[in-house]
């Protein structure tokens, strides 16, 4: 399978994108009573920010295993 299709049906890639989307559903329901500048507004955004660099770490992953995959099979 090449990563594109990995990736889909990764449960670690959907856990994580779910989380996601309640973590941006959540930052946008604080924005609408909070300022950029609060506690809990800065701390929701960190956390979305460390959402998407293990997000963006599994789908490398995912890459490594599919190219090293596709090496084995030209050998």
């Amino acid at each position: 399978p090449d990563a594109t299709s990995e990736a889909t049906r990764s449960s670690t890639i959907s856990s994580l994108r779910s989380q996601e989307a309640a973590l941006v559903d959540q930052i946008a329901q604080l924005g609408t009573g909070l300022g950029p500048r609060h506690p809990s507004m800065i701390a929701a955004q960190q956390q979305l920010r460390d959402l998407r660099m293990l997000i963006q770490r599994e789908l490398g992953r995912i890459v490594t295993a599919a190219e090293t995959d596709y090496e084995r099979s030209l050998a």
